[in-house]
């Protein structure tokens, strides 16, 4: 366990902090290797991390990172230190930035490219306000791709609020002859020398009468053209932002002098770092994406056959078949199971990056062209592009095909992280389909069923994989499916992970007398509503899902069932209207009562009323 926090890093010389770089290394690697969470891009930060803390004073100074996953050793910093060890566990440390952790967590994240947007509005209500303080947006390359982060840059250079951008590049080459010629000039013009020299040299020529001003702007040319050949312009500086960099993010002494740097500037400022992912663990530096997430058993996420790892399976074998499918994603190959379809069919797979507006338009464009799209995404990263899936695609009625991972409880990730929002907007939209495989067979049936389609489809699916469950009997299309049939009064309603947890729960009930059919809701909009209609002979109907009450398929059979004035009592078992915290997804299951003996205990007490 480290015992270090702001103040102790303040005294400490450049080679102690190098010193206390490995030791917070060793600690990422225990901890992140039994707990699981994000290692590779936190292994990556430590010098960066040290360097803004050195120089800044959190909170009073405001730091903002980026989707938040590599905040572990500003977690250790910032007073967490010796709690540390219980990160991503239930009651224990987010692995993210949380407000309700810490007053050093100025904005709770989870989700990409919103740092800089965040940041400027603290900068400018410090503005408004009349106060002084320093507001930092710490943010990687693939975020910066994402269509918010450059419209807050171009609102930034537009009105020149006084801000700091640290931009880290993973992993960036920089060639010897050119990087380290950059990198000595930049580190010369944050020299306060220069500075100083610079702004005496300016006001002295634009004192000069008739040719001082002149002569001035002849020498930025000269000083402009030089330093294009050298190393180029950048967008920032044409959209009215000072550019520093690059310089290596894991030089501390250089982070340091630049950052100090920073803090004389009136205006935007953007730091081009350059740092190794996964640096200090050969493992994570020779393969990141890999060690991006780990598994708390200490091995990779997504080691066994998932859902995404069948769904990108049965993707090639479908496009052996079918040359006109292909695959989009948004940063997230390996995540959802696409990286082999990307290596068999390089020039029909598409990764935009972290950009999932432009994933879904993409995949738009690709079904007016006639191509048939597979968009692969993961639910909680599915809400950013609400209005492509509803104007570009279900308006339209094109029959793009969205592969919806990670939807239900997703466990350790916490709050913004949870996939059970999903119905709620899905279910508003128009022309859409949305369907749940319970298991591998009916998820390779429902993307053979979309792939017909002539409207575009919603493929949901957990995280992990259920176990297979025969019903006897083939699925149809569209048709709820009764798994198990007992002839009793009462059906438990369920899809998705949650058959399981019914079924289970009807095992519970039989060996109690209770006679419980459980029937499997696959597809969920349109609802069956010939199903329902056969219900009438059952006096309890309950409907068990792993999705917040508002919009799911509770409101929808109750409100079908009240239309139709049917004699049938629903029974809604769901999340409610809940944030769901950090915790293991058999404990979340507890926290809401979601839990195969919870479903059981419902229907006897409701049976008792």
């Amino acid at each position: 366990m480290i015992d270090i926090d702001i103040n102790k890093l303040k005294r400490m010389t450049p080679a102690e902090m190098y010193q206390l770089s490995a030791r917070i290394r060793e600690e990422l690697i225990n901890v992140t290797l039994k707990n699981g969470g994000h290692l590779a891009s936190n292994l990556g930060v430590v010098e960066l991390t040290l360097a803004l803390h050195y120089v800044f004073d959190s909170p009073r100074d405001k730091i903002v990172f980026d989707v938040g996953h590599q905040t572990y050793i500003h977690k250790i910093l910032t007073g967490r230190a010796q709690s540390f060890e219980s990160i991503r566990t239930k009651d224990g440390l987010s692995g993210f930035s949380n407000r309700l952790e810490s007053e050093h967590d100025l904005f709770t994240t989870g989700h990409s490219s919103a740092s800089i947007s965040a940041a400027l509005g603290l900068a400018r209500a410090r503005d408004l306000k009349g106060e002084n303080y320093n507001v930092v947006a710490v943010i990687g390359d693939g975020a910066l791709g994402g269509g918010m982060a450059l419209e807050a840059i171009n609102d930034l250079g537009y009105k020149k609020s006084r801000l700091i951008i640290v931009l880290n590049q993973n992993d960036m080459s920089i060639a010897q002859n050119v990087g380290a010629l950059s990198e000595h000039l930049t580190m010369l013009r944050t020299t306060r020398p220069y500075a100083d020299f610079k702004k005496g040299l300016t006001r002295f020529l634009n004192s000069v009468p008739l040719i001082g001003k002149p002569l001035y702007k002849l020498l930025e040319r000269i000083k402009n053209s030089i330093r294009y050949m050298i190393m180029g312009d950048t967008l920032f500086e044409r959209l009215g932002i000072k550019y520093l960099g690059p310089i290596n993010g894991n030089d501390i002494p250089a982070l340091i002098k630049i950052l100090e740097r920073t803090k004389q500037e009136d205006g935007p400022v953007l730091v081009h770092v350059a740092t190794k992912k996964g640096k200090g663990y050969p493992p994570a530096e020779n393969n990141p994406e890999k060690y991006h997430g780990v598994s708390p058993s200490g091995g990779c996420a997504e080691k066994s056959e998932s859902f995404s790892l069948a769904m990108g399976e049965e993707l090639i074998r479908l496009a052996r078949q079918n040359d006109k499918i292909c695959a989009v994603t948004a940063g997230m190959p390996l995540g959802t199971g696409l990286q082999h379809f990307a290596a068999l069919y390089p020039s029909r797979f598409y990764d935009v990056g972290i950009c999932e507006q432009h994933a879904l338009a993409l995949g738009a464009g690709l079904a007016a062209g006639g191509m048939h799209p597979f968009v692969a995404v993961y639910s909680t990263f599915l809400q950013r592009g609400l209005d492509q899936l509803f104007h570009d695609i279900c308006l339209q009625n094109l029959p793009v095909i969205i592969l919806e991972d990670r939807s239900g409880l997703t466990g350790e990730d916490g709050e913004a992280h949870q996939g059970i929002y999903d119905l709620g907007f899905l279910r508003s939209m128009p022309s859409l389909t949305i369907m749940a495989p319970r298991d591998i067979p009916t998820l390779k049936y429902m993307m053979e069923l979309a792939l017909k389609s002539s409207a575009p489809c919603v493929i949901r699916y957990p995280k992990g994989c259920s176990l297979k469950i025969a019903s006897g009997q083939p699925l149809m299309p569209y048709k709820w499916q009764t798994v198990r049939k007992s002839g009793g009064r009462i059906i438990l309603l369920a899809f998705g992970a949650m058959l399981n947890q019914a079924l289970k729960a009807s095992e519970l009930l039989e060996a109690q007398g209770i006679e419980a059919d459980v029937a499997d809701a696959c597809f969920i909009k349109p609802i069956d509503t010939q199903f329902l209609a056969e219900c009438q002979a059952h006096s309890l109907l309950f409907i068990i899902e792993d999705n917040v009450c508002p919009g799911g398929l509770f409101e929808g059979v109750s409100g079908y069932m009240e239309s139709e004035k049917k004699d049938v009592r629903v029974i809604g078992m769901n999340l409610s209207d809940a944030i769901v915290p950090h915790a293991s997804i058999n404990q979340q299951r507890e926290m809401f009562c979601l839990t195969a003996e919870d479903i059981a205990a419902r229907v006897i007490s409701e049976l008792k009323d």
